[in-house]
């Protein structure tokens, strides 16, 4: 399974800090330094891991991908479990159709580059908040 998660016009993609719920973007080209690191919310300035900032959205449609890919992982089991057995009869129902891959868009919104003075990255911040201190 993949999930593709595009920038917007400028190449930033949306995230979306859990402590405090708002969004912010964050370039693409920058995200492979967070391999293993925290990332800091600009807003409320908590660190948190990548993964722990992808927008709700991106997870539901993990998790929609992974079940459906369960289902028929523990379909085919049984199926081939009791297949030459006489006593016992699997019945299946149809099941919507894996998916492989899915892709997300970040949308061009009123957003306003803050470019970290300390460490040099840049990242979006979103309409009215975009006037706000921001943390790194």
């Amino acid at each position: 399974m993949h999930i593709t998660i595009k920038g917007d016009s400028e190449g930033f993609m949306k995230l979306h800090c859990r402590q405090c719920g708002n969004d912010f973007k964050l370039h693409i080209n920058e995200v492979d330094t967070f391999d293993g690191n925290k990332l800091c919310c600009p807003y409320c300035g908590i660190k948190s891991s990548f993964q722990d900032m992808l927008p709700d959205e991106v997870i539901e449609e993990a998790k929609h991908m992974a079940m459906i890919d369960g289902v028929h992982q523990i379909q085919n089991m049984l199926s081939k479990s009791f297949k030459n057995t006489k006593n016992v009869s699997i019945k299946t129902s149809k099941l919507p159709n894996r998916i492989e891959s899915t892709t997300f868009e970040t949308n061009d919104t009123m957003d306003e580059t803050k470019v970290c003075p300390v460490c040099g990255r840049s990242i979006k911040v979103i309409g009215s908040s975009a006037n706000s201190k921001v943390y790194c």
